[in-house]
């Protein structure tokens, strides 16, 4: 039996979705094709024909179980999969879980000695952690670190590769 796909293009039954799906399916590349509406997925699935690279599914971003369920991973692998900050707050602030993490965190130092010059230099702080060091933060998680890497490249900058991270572990 064939390894199922982890690969999920959301959205088929509209347009960006739907193309993505058929440039895919045209690469020869397996995946699931996921949307809300189960006339508008069945139809695209049919219109890409046999040959088990679409494995269409219908399921809406409100329901963690129901994604599970369709996608054959735990509930709890849900929020990694489908996190969804506030697209309000995400566009302008950064929530104030992420801004306190980021302002008393391992890298706060980079800013200065005192939280209203570090709050001046969020971008140069939070650009300094890699994503295993912001998740070992405490009061973050993976929302809230996707929220920071959203806002990071928002900004044009981004978090440190974690080679980086291995690479100065190696050197203590």
């Amino acid at each position: 039996m064939p390894q199922k796909s982890r690969i999920v293009f959301y959205g088929v039954d509209e347009y960006a979705g739907a193309l993505f799906s058929r440039r895919a399916h045209a690469a020869g590349l397996a995946h699931v094709a996921a949307g809300r509406d189960i006339a508008r997925v069945a139809a695209h699935a049919n219109a890409l024909g046999a040959g088990g690279l679409v494995e269409p599914r219908v399921f809406g971003l409100a329901h963690a179980g129901r994604i599970a369920a369709q996608l054959d991973i735990a509930e709890h692998d849900v929020r990694a999969f489908c996190p969804k900050p506030k697209e309000k707050i995400l566009r302008r602030h950064l929530p104030r879980r992420a801004v306190e993490a980021l302002l008393h965190g391992r890298h706060a130092s980079i800013g200065g000695r005192t939280v209203a010059k570090r709050s001046r230099y969020l971008v140069e702080i939070a650009s300094a952690y890699t994503w295993n060091e912001l998740m070992s933060e405490s009061g973050v998680g993976t929302v809230t670190a996707s929220e920071i890497r959203l806002w990071l490249e928002e900004r044009g900058a981004a978090l440190r590769g974690d080679e980086d991270d291995q690479h100065r572990s190696a050197q203590w």
